[in-house]
């Protein structure tokens, strides 16, 4: 493999150890060339997150590719292109954050009835 190449990082990360009860967890799949390390998912989420995301960082010929795939508890994926891959690291961190604590809400369906006649 050439230093260049992404390093596939297949290993799931979890928040905390998971003691005799279930505590929550949220599981990180990191795929990113070796100058993007994985955040610790305990510091940038919390002991309480709970849910799993993939990352997939590559360095393209115009910058550094980011896609963050939320598969729970939001389904959702982001794609930028940064210029280094400390940004990209950094972004993944924030996007992480922001998705993990988004509250998921359902559309309100309810329909209003039609004005009364007099």
């Amino acid at each position: 493999m050439s230093a260049g190449a992404p390093l596939a990082i297949g290993v799931a990360l979890l928040a905390a150890q998971a003691p005799a009860h279930a505590a929550p967890r949220f599981e990180l799949d990191w795929e990113a060339p070796p100058c993007a390390q994985a955040p610790s998912v305990s510091q940038v989420l919390g002991d309480d997150a709970a849910g799993h995301a993939r990352v997939l960082i590559s360095e393209e010929a115009r910058g550094v590719r980011l896609e963050v795939v939320f598969l729970a508890p939001n389904p959702g994926r982001r794609v930028l292109t940064v210029a280094s891959c400390a940004e990209a690291a950094r972004a993944a961190s924030l996007l992480l954050r922001l998705g993990a604590t988004a509250a998921q809400t359902e559309p309100d369906m309810t329909v209003a009835p039609p004005p009364a006649r007099e």
